[in-house]
């Protein structure tokens, strides 16, 4: 094996360590682990991913959107093929729900984030994912019609 391999192996196992204490909800681990990652290794696009979650799993929904808005809008000046449409779906996804979370004030904010990423899905399975988000965002919001009409939408993508 060379030294590359064996590089990129520890750089997969860093990030599955991370994503495996924020599932526990070890946030303050998974932040060390994330630093010390980010101070050997950078992949900016999955570093700020990474914070945003921990920022948000410990409720610093303002931190988190810093995250999360860098993240958008530095994969928003890539092009379409870069392949990373994924980071830039679940980074835009953080950012809405952290703004509804941070105030009330955001609202508009976060369901034009919802919206526009909504109209890059290219697959039933994305836009379907991002309309439940919006349904159960609606609904946390108690705009019962709104969450009723969009979750009905995301029913016809099962289909």
């Amino acid at each position: 094996m060379d030294m590359m391999e064996i590089f990129e192996l520890k750089v997969q196992a860093e990030i599955h360590l991370i994503n495996a204490y924020i599932g526990c909800g070890e946030f303050l681990k998974a932040k060390a682990a994330n630093e010390a990652r980010i101070s050997i290794y950078v992949n900016r696009w999955e570093a700020g991913m990474q914070s945003g979650r921990i920022e948000e799993g410990m409720c610093n929904y303002k931190a988190a959107i810093v995250h999360f808005r860098d993240v958008v809008a530095g994969l928003q000046k890539q092009k379409k093929g870069d392949g990373l449409f994924s980071t830039r779906f679940v980074c835009s996804v953080g950012l809405a729900k952290n703004l509804l979370r941070h105030s009330a004030a955001n609202e508009d904010e976060a369901f034009a984030i919802f919206r526009e990423i909504l109209d890059l899905c290219v697959t039933p399975t994305d836009r379907k994912a991002i309309l439940s988000n919006m349904g159960i965002e609606y609904r946390k919001l108690h705009q019962w019609a709104s969450s009723i009409y969009i979750l009905q939408l995301s029913f016809l993508f099962t289909l």
